[in-house]
């Protein structure tokens, strides 16, 4: 998707800056965290012009790192988080991914060392994996959604995205 940023801005960035913006590709080095939110305020509105245009109900990833209200809300399924994986910073598109969750290995550590004493964690199960609230459910219920995109979505554009 090409990026129309007017001129008359003071700075241009790289496609792989943009690329980040969008989808979380992070191939930039040395663009400091405080170089990154000046420089996605900058382009901001234009960039989620172009991309609510072409997605419709979704916000690009750093959206959703800088300017969401909150994580998307889990509606259901089976898997805990480990622990140290539960930091927001492991959040992409406001949901914790697959390998957030607790697999089988680590329960089995989790039995060999004896931590009898709280309830073992639930396993991910590929049968019924952990599902999060969409992402124009979530602007819906947040007051996001533009007029245009709500009549750009199809209905199930509300249903719930599930973690694979």
């Amino acid at each position: 998707m090409p990026l129309k940023i007017k001129r008359t801005r003071r700075i241009e960035l790289s496609q792989e800056q943009i690329d980040f913006f969008l989808a979380g590709d992070d191939f930039v080095f040395f663009w400091d965290e405080w170089e990154r939110s000046r420089d996605w305020r900058a382009v901001k509105d234009e960039l989620l012009d172009d991309f609510i245009a072409e997605h419709p109900g979704r916000r690009p990833f750093f959206w959703w790192v800088v300017d969401a209200p909150e994580p998307r809300r889990r509606t259901g399924g089976k898997g805990d988080l480990v622990p140290a994986y539960s930091h927001p910073t492991n959040l992409k598109f406001g949901i914790f991914r697959k390998g957030c969750f607790v697999d089988a290995e680590l329960l089995r550590a989790w039995n060999k060392i004896g931590c009898a004493t709280t309830r073992p964690p639930q396993v991910y199960d590929a049968d019924d994996p952990p599902r999060y609230e969409s992402q124009a459910a979530f602007l819906d219920r947040h007051g996001l959604l533009t007029v245009a995109e709500r009549k750009a979505l199809p209905p199930d554009a509300f249903e719930p995205e599930v973690v694979r």
